[in-house]
């Protein structure tokens, strides 16, 4: 007797489990790969949270089909895209994703981002005051040697 041993077809979304978004506005680009599948599946189907989006995209979004996976392709990211994203091929395990986003709008003011940009710019703000006072006490020692 021979047993043949065929490793199960996944799928496998690049970036998971966790995709991090810089910020709202920048675009958003799930890839969806099936490993092991020894033929293209019939369809591949997207979830966001427990809602099938393929056929109900909506801001510009668009999902790529081909032979051995799918692309969901989000070209301005809103926050209302984040969440979990699960892709789930007719011929192979399904693959998830949570998107979330590093930052917060630019105009909010109260966010995660706001508080980076703060830190940075006092960040400038002090090193152009090493740079000047550097300045002053280097013209300041070169006026008194003339």
């Amino acid at each position: 007797m021979l047993t043949i041993f065929l490793p199960e077809a996944e799928a496998v979304i690049i970036g998971g489990p966790r995709k991090e978004v810089e910020k709202p506005g920048s675009p958003l680009r799930l890839s969806c790969f099936l490993n092991n599948s020894i033929e293209a599946p019939d369809y591949i189907f997207w979830y966001h949270e427990d809602r099938m989006i393929n056929y109900d995209l909506g801001d510009g979004a668009t999902v790529r089909d081909g032979r051995q996976g799918s692309e969901l392709i989000f070209p301005i990211a809103q926050r209302k895209h984040a969440g979990n994203y699960s892709c789930v091929p007719s011929n192979a395990r399904q693959a998830s994703v949570e998107v979330v986003f590093l930052s917060r709008d630019t105009e909010g003011g109260d966010g995660e981002g706001s508080c980076a940009k703060k830190s940075q710019s006092r960040d400038h703000i002090v090193n152009m005051l090493v740079l000047a006072l550097a300045l002053h006490l280097y013209r300041r020692r070169y006026s008194l040697q003339t």
